[in-house]
């Protein structure tokens, strides 16, 4: 067990050596702000789940099913209601899918993924827009103070979990994209809620993950094609 653990680490030393730093900052920060336990636990899994991501493991989606309902009860808790019916309603079962649609689709531990054509990438942007104007409009009598940022991750994450669920790669474009909104939106809450610095590290490590997925996804569609 020891001797894969080290070939595992020799293997992705960036990878691990980033999970070790982001989970000491967290632990920190939480500390330092006063961050409950019970808040910092899905950041914790999470690291794992980003992890498996980032080495484009279908495994990632299992736990992070899981994890969705410790996220729900968090985002409600600071007033992200969309992120909150996001993670619980369609988060959890969406991944839930996921794992077993990739792993029906995976051959030597690779899956296939499959491309979007322009014009049905055109469709989905507009249904993005269209969508998220109803939910700003359904949401907006919450009084959350971080609507317009809130419900465009929401957005943007429900996209790219049912892109990932249906295997188009064009699911990471959109999962970069969430997490870097996330980056500005949990920026803007440090100000009334400095415990939430423990998010926004974690989403910055998540900006990385998906980056280093999206290569390592590359990297295995050319060994599928060869």
């Amino acid at each position: 067990m020891l001797i894969k653990l080290k070939n595992y680490i020799s293997k992705n030393p960036f990878l691990c050596l980033l999970e070790f730093i982001t989970l000491i900052l967290i632990l920190t920060t939480g500390i330092i702000f006063k961050q409950p336990f019970w808040r910092m636990l899905p950041l914790c899994i999470s690291l794992v789940i980003m992890f498996l991501q980032a080495n484009v493991s279908r495994y990632a989606f299992l736990l992070g099913a899981g994890n969705s309902v410790l996220y729900a009860v968090s985002y409600f808790s600071v007033t992200l209601y969309t992120s909150a019916i996001y993670a619980l309603l369609i988060s959890f079962p969406l991944q839930v899918i996921t794992f077993f649609s990739w792993n029906k689709r995976s051959k030597n531990n690779v899956t296939e993924l499959k491309r979007m054509s322009k014009l049905n990438l055109f469709i989905l942007i507009l249904i993005c827009l269209i969508s998220w104007g109803i939910l700003f409009l359904i949401f907006s009598l919450f009084n959350s103070s971080y609507m317009i940022l809130d419900n465009t991750v929401t957005i943007l994450g429900i996209v790219s979990t049912v892109l990932c669920m249906l295997r188009f790669s064009e699911y990471t474009f959109f999962q970069i994209f969430c997490q870097c909104v996330s980056v500005i939106m949990y920026c803007t809450m440090l100000s009334e809620m400095p415990a939430q610095s423990t998010y926004l590290i974690y989403s910055i490590y998540a900006v990385i993950c998906t980056v280093i997925s999206f290569i390592n996804m590359k990297k295995n569609n050319l060994k599928q094609v060869k």
